[in-house]
């Protein structure tokens, strides 16, 4: 097993706000968290930005 400071800390109970959790290493850093048994809350500014959009166009739509 690696060693990671996640993995010698108990994150049981707590819950992470992560940013930029999408992809990427900020993606890495949501399955750390979950492995050290924290609920991982994911931020991401690129999903928000495309869930927005998404919605606009099907307003769009009906309007």
């Amino acid at each position: 097993m690696k060693w990671t400071v996640l993995s010698v800390m108990d994150f049981k109970g707590k819950t992470a706000v992560i940013t930029g959790g999408a992809q990427g290493i900020g993606r890495c850093i949501v399955e750390e968290f979950q492995k050290a048994g924290a609920t991982a809350c994911v931020i991401d500014l690129r999903n928000l930005i495309s869930a927005a959009m998404s919605i606009e166009q099907k307003i769009r739509q009906i309007c």
